[in-house]
């Protein structure tokens, strides 16, 4: 038996034995108050809550104050019964309580004999008159009604909450709700957060119940209970379906096709036919009572409910543009980049130059306008022409006076000029061998369209999938008084997955990126619910989750020595090195990246116990409760076989660094910038306990006021690694390696710790419901949330060096001391770690990105939530809502660095070495090595081929210093928001739903997803970052309604024979329309020097940001022009690319916008029924369809500034996506 599911048995069969309870989750609470004919309380009445399906009883009496409550019910239908001496027994049919609500339902009774019944409602309660949250519930009906297609391998069980409910922006993958970052709202599966310990929240989609699983849930937002910690903004609160006395199931079957879809218009634009897509999703759902025949009768006692879901996938659907290195380039012959018409270079003035493609650079002054004049050609040391786009050989490096240069391939090393038949073609003899060996022998795909970049395909990143999901869950009423339930859901997807750029064939040879992803999720639930006394309740609840991503390279490249067998030397054998390449456009920049570099199985998630209990005393309902979580992450990772990154300044001329050089070129010298080789040799395990303590008041004041008090107390102790084997750099510690300077490398032990536990993370909470009338209600509320306590990113790597280790080579450190030579030659060995590990010398860190965490570092961030709610009860079983939202972040999550080899993380709040930009006027001498200025040296023994800039650093012995926990980002958000409800009655349901909002922050994601938006330009000023966020849009309507035609027995028409033509059939849809998207401002091939942030953004002189309003029809081939390019300038920069200064363009323009989206799916069905006696037993068809109306959309292509494209408004999009569907449900 694995060891895992030995601890699982333990936690359960100890969960079974405590005799505490659970807070609230998958069950609601029902409670008001008993009055007479007078509206004089009764005390001591009995109150009995009958669950419909399963027919289990649940009792209380009413306190002195005439108050009931009934915690811990079920989610469902209830008829609910008040007796009392000398009064008749008043019963409410119909009660539909929700996943996780307060329901409040006040009884009046009538004087007369008990034996006398009286019904005193069949209609449920629609207002919220109990609770100052805002709760927004999905029943089932509403949940199999609305459209929902297959994503990501199945319908996801978040889709509606993103599609349909206010405050919501986004997607299932990465969401935000009410301004939260995204990653950040909770999310519960019967009432225990998900808990993987790489992502605070927000994302489920790899972990995930079936949705035919799932009964019904509630987004929680605004003025939570103590008893949630709700992320940031947010809870989504999913409660999985139960059996029930009789035995009920379905099966279901979801299919998608091409033939079924339009051509999207990216395809007809090229004249391709449809991309093969073929999806088919089945599985079953089904329960019931515990039944043997002749030995057990579980009907109202034992319950079962089991289901699984199936998905295949194999879609080659096109995904935009790539770009490869062409023919010509993979030959060596560069020739075109001196063709204007094949780069784009064609006259533009930038930097005070005037350059062109194929031409001798000029350098000029400006008139008044900004144009150039009074231009001069340019020349190098030795009086040759600078042409722009040359390509130059890195080992003809030297001194001329002052200045350096280099010889052009191909071009007369005297004159200059080009040598006919011969200019910017690198001879083979040139090629390392180890480049020779990947072009030639290994293969790089040939693009397939003749153009310098986006020159390939991209097709969907996962082109074939496969996923399975099991789930059981059984109830068991022990007795009257106690209730066990227990849930256990095991998910297992696999995947062809790419995070560089995803294009055919797969996987291909090794230089392509293709991975292969299995992702295994077991999830385990356990609760116990018990009635002590009618006046004193608990429920007792435990959890396990376990997130086992095996990602990495695909297993074909897999420990098949790929690095010899290339000409690699001193490197592993365990997969092809990672190729990068950087730059600008037209210098090979935007190739993309060669192999994977990655092989890791690191399983993550949590173990949860959670205790609730409830006291009822007069006219107060109190509630106290404890949580326990720890989270665990165990790394599991292979040593990768390097990663080399190539840009341009290796074959440029020293000074002209975007101007010349190109950074494939670069490669097939095998002259890397910089390179680097991860060693791992042990497996370490990370763990992150947290435990919380809540009290909770729901005080009814009188029957129509309600006031919600609680405090909510979080202890956060420090992580730990299980055996000790844990190290970080303190920046206190004097480093012997660096004249003890401080910051060193220090090592845990099993007892010693980085952080302090943190005893002061306080959540108050206050909320007050006023019930004017039967139609109106206000509330109002305040709530204090709480992030998690995990790291937010992939692993615990930083905290693994001296027993893994890492070699990092750069630029400048050849015998030459030329900043512009390799960093070392691809044929050369590889440099090995200075010592054998583990290795505790604290300076062995020297020269590495290292990480850091404070002591008072264990301090997450925190959410203060606020909201102001109107609710009116319309005619015809409609609620209408007026709701005024916001919230302020204080201490949220900064950054992520530690990204894996796929990703290209930028330099963010989490970086403790940065320099403050104002150094920037410093110039090129930042870019100069130490040894040119040895007054910068900052120790005896400096590395003086580093950088001016790496002297300056606060800790020049190091390049990034992360902390581990950089909560210091902030963020605020308003809005109004306005909702029409009607659940599903007699055949029509909708929800229409307006948010006006403005988010406002510096980092928008609290997850590995913040490198979508990491430019910090500087990390002292931190205002610069400060801006509307990336998932801000101001004006968002979604409607979303569901409509059954009144035709059949028992409806408004009955037809007889016509019901079955006539009945039965169901139309629904999901109509999304809002603002535009933010738009960023960027440039590329700025030199920035080390440790001055990161992504230096544009200037932007002009308020005339825009060339108009959005355009209507555009051209699909060539873009039309949308953003004003005279708007933005390039920053002032050296010739050589070094800014003088950051940018003054934002993160986000604040007043401008992409093109509005307009976004609508429809779904129509018909029923069949299957047996005249059981109008629940059909089968039905059904057909769903994305955007019914083959629109386009449209979008800006490309916000580099200098760019061809820049500022253009491009069309396209996917055509239309059917689904069709078949059911049988009994």
């Amino acid at each position: 038996m694995c060891l895992w599911f030995k601890r699982v048995v333990f936690f359960m069969c100890l969960t079974t034995v405590l005799s505490t309870g659970w807070a609230q989750g998958p069950v609601g609470t029902l409670n008001g108050t008993i009055l007479d004919p007078t509206g004089a309380v009764v005390p001591g009445a009995t109150v009995v809550a009958v669950n419909n399906a399963t027919g289990v009883e649940s009792k209380t009496t009413s306190t002195s104050a005439g108050a009931y409550t009934l915690p811990y019910l079920p989610a469902g239908t209830y008829t609910v019964r008040a007796s009392a001496p000398n009064f008749r027994t008043s019963t409410a049919e119909n009660v539909i309580l929700r996943v996780a609500q307060d329901l409040t339902l006040n009884i009046n009774l009538q004087v007369g004999a008990v034996s006398q019944q009286v019904t005193v409602s069949d209609t449920p309660p629609l207002l919220e008159t109990g609770t100052a949250e805002i709760g927004r519930y999905i029943s089932v009906e509403e949940f199999k009604s609305w459209p929902i297609i297959i994503d990501d391998g199945q319908r996801q069980i978040q889709n509606f909450i993103f599609s349909s409910l206010p405050g919501t922006s986004g997607g299932t993958f990465q969401g935000s709700i009410n301004g939260g970052q995204q990653y950040s709202h909770e999310i519960l599966i019967e009432g225990i957060p998900v808990g993987r310990s790489d992502l605070s929240g927000g994302n489920n989609n790899e972990f995930s119940p079936s949705a035919e699983a799932v009964g019904e849930f509630k987004l929680q937002t605004g003025a939570m209970g103590a008893q949630y910690n709700g992320g940031q903004t947010a809870v989504a609160n999913f409660n999985i379906k139960s059996g029930t006395n009789d035995l009920h199931g379905s099966a279901f079957y979801y299919i998608q096709n091409e033939a079924l879809n339009a051509l999207d218009l990216q395809s007809k634009t090229a004249g391709n036919k449809k991309a093969k897509f073929r999806e088919n999703n089945w599985g079953y759902a089904v329960g019931g009572p515990v039944y043997i025949p002749k030995i057990y009768n579980g009907r109202k006692k034992t319950f079962w409910f089991t289901n699984y879901e199936k998905t295949h996938l194999t879609t080659l659907a096109p995904n935009g543009f790539a770009t490869l290195p062409t023919k010509d380039f993979k030959n060596g012959d560069f020739s075109r980049l001196l063709d204007p018409s094949f780069t784009g270079v064609n006259g533009q003035f930038v930097n005070g130059q005037l350059e062109t493609s194929g031409s001798q650079l000029q350098r000029c002054d400006t008139d008044a306008n900004g144009n150039p004049i009074n231009c001069v050609n340019v020349f190098d040391a030795l009086g040759r022409p600078v042409i722009f786009g040359q390509i130059y050989d890195p080992s003809t490096t030297r001194n001329v006076g002052t200045s350096v240069v280099r010889n052009a391939f191909g071009f007369d090393p005297v004159t200059g000029l080009p040598i006919p038949g011969q200019a910017n073609i690198i001879p083979q003899s040139a090629w390392d061998p180890v480049a020779k060996n990947i072009v030639q022998n290994v293969g790089i795909v040939d693009p397939t369209l003749d153009k310098m970049v986006r020159n390939v395909t991209r097709i969907g990143s996962s082109p074939f999938f496969d996923l399975h999901i099991f789930g059981l869950k059984v109830d068991h009423n022990i007795s009257e008084k106690h209730r066990l339930s227990g849930y256990y859901n095991r998910s297992y997807r696999v995947r062809n997955n790419n995070g560089g750029s995803p294009y055919l064939p797969l996987p291909g040879p090794a230089t392509e990126s293709w991975q292969k992803q299995v992702t295994a999720g077991n999830m385990l639930r356990l609760s116990l619910s018990s009635t002590l006394t009618p006046t004193l309740l608990n429920r007792v609840a435990a959890g396990y989750n376990r997130f086992l991503n095996q990602n990495g390279a695909d297993p074909s490249t897999v420990n098949q020595d790929l690095a010899q067998k290339i000409g690699l030397q001193n490197l592993p054998g365990t997969m092809f090195p990672v190729i990068k390449f950087s730059g600008k456009e037209y210098q090979g920049g935007t190739v993309k990246k060669f192999g994977v570099g990655f092989v890791d199985a690191s399983p993550n998630g949590s173990y949860v116990y959670t205790d609730d209990l409830t006291s009822i005393h007069g006219k107060h309902s109190f509630r106290f409760g404890y949580g326990y979580s720890r989270y665990f992450y165990n790394d599991r990772s292979l040593s990768d076989a390097g990663t080399f990154n190539f840009n341009p300044q290796q074959t440029d001329l020293p000074g002209f660094l975007n101007d010349t050089g190109h950074a494939f070129a670069s490669f097939l010298l095998g002259a890397p910038r910089s390179a680097g080789h991860g060693v791992t040799e042990l497996t370490q395990g990370f763990r992150q306990p947290a435990h919380a303590l809540y009290a909770m008041d729901d005080w009814k004041v009188t029957p129509k006021l309600t006031v919600n008090a609680g405090l909510r107390w979080e202890i956060i102790p420090p992580f730990y690694e299980v055996t000790g084997r844990m190290s970080q750099v303190d920046l206190n510690t004097p480093n012997p390696g660096a004249d003890n300077r401080p910051g060193a490398l220090v090592f845990a032990s099993r007892s010693s710790r980085f952080n302090n536990t943190y005893w002061r993370e306080f959540g108050p909470r206050l909320g007050l419901a006023y019930q004017f009338n039967n139609k109106l209600v206000v509330r109002a509320g305040y709530a204090m949330t709480n992030t998690p306590p995990i790291r937010n990113d992939w692993g615990y790597g930083g905290f693994t060096f001296g027993f893994n280790g890492s070699v990092n080579v750069k630029a400048g450190g050849s015998p030459t001391k030329f900043i512009d030579d390799p960093a070392i030659y691809l044929s050369q060995p590889f440099p090995s770690l200075k010592a054998p590990l583990p290795d505790t010398d604290p300076s062995s860190a020297n020269y590495n990105d290292v990480t850091t965490t404070a002591r008072d570092a264990n301090r997450p961030g925190y959410v203060q939530n606020w909201n102001f709610t109107i609710q009116y009860q319309l005619p015809r079983d409609t609620v209408l809502e007026a709701a005024y939202v916001g919230n302020k972040g204080t201490r949220l999550w900064g950054g992520t660095f530690a990204c894996p080899y796929y990703i290209i993380c930028g330099f963010n709040f989490s970086e403790y070495n940065a320099l403050p930009s104002s150094l920037l006027s410093m110039g090129e001498i930042l870019n100069d090595p130490v040894s040119l200025h040895p007054q910068f040296t900052p120790f005896s023994n400096f590395d003086d081929s580093l950088t001016v800039a790496q002297a300056m650093r606060p800790y020049p012995q190091y390049f990034g210093v992360d902390e581990a926990f950089p909560y210091n980002s902030n963020s605020n958000y308003n809005s109004l928001q306005v909702t029409v409800t009607r659940h599903i009655t007699k055949g029509l349901g909708f929800l229409a739903a307006y948010t006006w909002s403005k988010a406002i922050g510096a980092v928008d994601s609290s997850g590995p997803g913040a490198y979508y938006t990491s430019t910090v330009q500087d990390y002292y000023n931190r205002k610069l970052e400060r801006s509307v966020t990336s998932f801000n849009f101001p004006q968002d309507f979604k409607l979303t309604w569901v409509y059954e035609t009144p035709v059949g027995k028992g409806k408004r028409f009955d037809l007889g024979w016509g019901n079955r033509i006539v009945g039965g059939w169901q139309l629904a849809a999901i109509h999304n329309y809002h603002s535009g998207d933010p738009i960023p401002i960027f440039q590329t091939g700025v030199n920035v020097p080390a440790g001055i942030g990161f992504g230096i953004r544009p200037d932007q002189v002009s308020s005339s940001l825009t060339l108009g309003g959005a355009p209507g029809r555009v051209d699909v081939n060539t873009g039309t022009p949308y953003l004003n390019p005279d708007a933005f300038a390039i920053s002032p920069q050296t010739g050589n690319g070094t800014p003088l200064r950051v940018g003054t363009a934002p993160r986000f323009l604040p007043n401008v916008r992409g093109p509005h989206h307009m976004d609508e799916t429809f779904r129509m069905s018909k029923r069949f029924p299957l047996y005249k006696e059981r109008e629940n037993t059909f089968f039905q068809l059904g057909m769903t369809m994305t955007n019914p109306f083959n629109r386009t959309g449209r979008y800006i292509g490309d916000y580099t500034v200098g760019d061809a494209d820049f500022g253009k408004v491009f069309a396209g999009g996917g055509g239309r996506i059917i689904q069709l569907d078949a059911r049988i449900e009994f």
